[in-house]
């Protein structure tokens, strides 16, 4: 999966062959268009019917939606129903990342976590499962996620310009920005 080399002129380069193309450390060019930075969303959505949240099967057709509203490739899902009437938990595996969720019927709640790198659109898998699950009420924050090397423009994490969701869902207040350190 990976192998180092002697790379010419910045010493060793770790090249990585992830299926999904070449990426290498230690020179100026990455041969993918992923890269290391994205937005982590972490969702709440109130007020769901408790049908909607009991259905493992349902959820994982949801969410194999979600992602491809935003663009995003499905590697793997997996979901686990907790018997008559409990709830599901579930994640997709993305080559972008992952989409998972945890559900409580008995409080009509679902936590809802998307991460996303590269070109996929997390705020558009967000609307897509806020509306399959009909919530009366949804919170998000969104988190910034990434390389945080300020001389490579790609390696900037993006942040949502607006709050694409729903009239219905409220954005989260933003938690304090930490700076990054880089040791000499």
């Amino acid at each position: 999966m990976g192998r180092g080399r002697q790379s010419g002129r910045r010493g060793w380069c770790l090249a990585l062959d992830v299926g999904i193309g070449k990426l290498e450390f230690g020179g100026a060019q990455v041969s993918t268009a992923h890269v290391a930075n994205g937005a982590h969303l972490l969702a709440d959505l109130h007020g769901v019917a408790r049908r909607l949240l009991c259905d493992a099967a349902a959820l994982e057709a949801l969410l194999i939606r979600a992602a491809a509203a935003a663009g995003a490739q499905v590697l793997f899902a997996h979901f686990h129903g907790f018997g008559d009437g409990g709830g599901v938990t579930g994640v997709l595996l993305l080559a972008e990342s992952h989409i998972s969720i945890h559900t409580w019927p008995e409080h009509s709640f679902a936590a809802v976590d998307i991460f996303m790198c590269g070109g996929a659109l997390p705020e558009r898998a967000l609307q897509v499962i806020e509306h399959g699950l009909a919530a009366a009420r949804c919170v998000h924050r969104s988190v910034p996620r990434g390389i945080a090397d300020p001389s490579h423009k790609a390696s900037q994490p993006r942040l949502p310009a607006t709050d694409t969701s729903s009239p219905r869902c409220d954005r989260a207040p933003r938690s304090r920005r930490v700076r990054a350190v880089r040791e000499a």
